[in-house]
């Protein structure tokens, strides 16, 4: 069957939902205990800053768009991200992990990519900010926040990512369906737009930073006691449900 971009958009507009429809106050809270909640902090604070990075890209990405649909898609999602951050903003305030008005700060590899997709974002073609999408996307959403959905016993943790994971399901799909779409376009075309960024030099700045912001993922994941082969096996099969 094929892919109807406006058929997803539908879905994507029926599927919203608001920080106001959880119930922030419900019993479970104190699951959390005194010795997981420094390291779940940090781990919590770059899945923040991590929602950030994945807004800012779809935001870069929406005027890139070559027809109005997909455009609306990306808009969609850059909207869904920053909800996605304040939502694990409101879980790090129940969980007693802020104080009241301080916002977590990025770690300087976050920091770095933030500020180069805020410079240089403009620079990149489709073809290549679309790749790097799913891959991110991925990690996030196939080891990090399945992670957090095992190992964390508040009831509303369970909530709260079950609506992320659903909006992450759709950010996959459409982000692989492009990739698809990107593939069977012209060659030359495609062949000219990839190599010319690959080697402006602003890109490939984004890519050295690249890198280090999985490496981080990696390293908070080891540090709550999941090895990388794990966080392999868990995206592989979070993206053996969802199929192609």
């Amino acid at each position: 069957m094929a892919f109807k971009y406006s058929d997803m958009l539908e879905t994507i507009k029926n599927r919203q939902w608001a920080l106001a429809d959880i119930d922030w106050d419900a019993p479970g809270a104190d699951a959390i205990t005194d010795e997981q909640r420094p390291t779940l902090k940090q781990f919590m604070s770059d899945v923040v800053w991590i929602e950030h990075v994945g807004a800012r890209a779809f935001a870069a990405m929406a005027p890139k768009a070559p027809f109005d649909a997909l455009g609306d898609i990306y808009k969609y999602f850059h909207a869904e991200e920053q909800r996605h951050a304040n939502a694990e903003l409101a879980l790090m305030k129940r969980w007693g992990m802020l104080d009241h008005g301080e916002t977590p700060q990025p770690n300087k590899n976050i920091r770095l990519v933030i500020e180069w997709l805020d410079r240089y974002a403009e620079a990149l073609p489709l073809t290549v900010i679309g790749a790097a999408i799913p891959a991110l996307e991925t990690a996030l959403d196939g080891a990090l926040l399945k992670f957090l959905l095992d190992e964390v016993e508040d009831p509303l943790c369970a909530e709260v990512f079950n609506k992320v994971n659903s909006d992450e399901s759709r950010h996959l799909a459409v982000g692989f369906q492009v990739l698809n779409d990107l593939g069977a376009s012209p060659l030359r075309i495609h062949a000219i737009q990839t190599i010319g960024a690959l080697v402006d030099p602003r890109v490939l700045v984004g890519g050295v930073l690249y890198v280090p912001l999985l490496t981080r993922m990696l390293t908070n994941l080891n540090a709550m006691g999941l090895s990388g082969g794990e966080v392999v096996q868990r995206g592989d099969a979070v993206r053996e449900r969802r199929g192609p």
